[in-house]
């Protein structure tokens, strides 16, 4: 399982979950790309808004994608 945090939100990624639908890289290109075994790898850091990785986490077929809101300061 892969995480990374940005100053506003952090991006879980369960890679054991992925199959390689490949929607999250058309929603998202600049935070997920084809791997060499055709699933997907998150970019560190990713590189899409707060927006667009919802849009992501919401159209992922496995449920692989989870965006948490850091509420911390």
């Amino acid at each position: 399982m892969s995480e990374k945090k940005d100053k506003k939100f952090k991006v879980i990624f369960d890679r054991e979950k992925c199959v390689g639908a490949g929607i999250c890289i058309d929603v998202a290109p600049k935070s997920f790309d084809i791997g060499t075994d055709q699933l997907t790898d998150l970019l560190d850091p990713p590189g899409d808004t707060l927006e667009v990785l919802k849009k992501a986490e919401d159209e992922c077929p496995m449920q692989a994608i989870s965006v948490e809101i850091d509420t911390a300061e």
